[in-house]
């Protein structure tokens, strides 16, 4: 999203989350426009609270107007580590000639 920090109608930009795209946004960073820098802002989250599953962010910019919105992008969280199924290819664990190698996760 981009923003013009000079614009007397932005208030503060505000970062938002919801878990699976809800409508219940949650606003984990709130920037007021005297802090805003000139070109982008860099923001960390903090996510060791929050449990696995599908996440969308957004942008939100609070002006005299009203609230605007930016496009929204979604990720995963996912910290469950893969493990082996079934059994490694090549079952004899010789490779020969025309052999393929293979393992299956989860």
């Amino acid at each position: 999203m981009d923003y013009d920090n000079t614009n007397v109608e932005l208030q503060e930009l505000k970062i938002q989350y919801s878990q699976d795209c809800q409508d219940d946004w949650i606003s984990f960073s709130i920037i007021p426009i005297e802090e805003l820098p000139e070109e982008w802002v860099d923001i960390n989250w903090d996510v060791s609270n929050l449990g696995n599953g599908n996440y969308c962010l957004r942008a939100a910019a609070n002006c005299i107007s009203g609230e605007k919105y930016s496009d929204i992008v979604s990720g995963v969280i996912d910290r469950v580590s893969p493990y082996s199924v079934g059994f490694p290819e090549p079952a004899d664990e010789e490779l020969s000639i025309g052999d393929e190698i293979s393992i299956g996760f989860n």
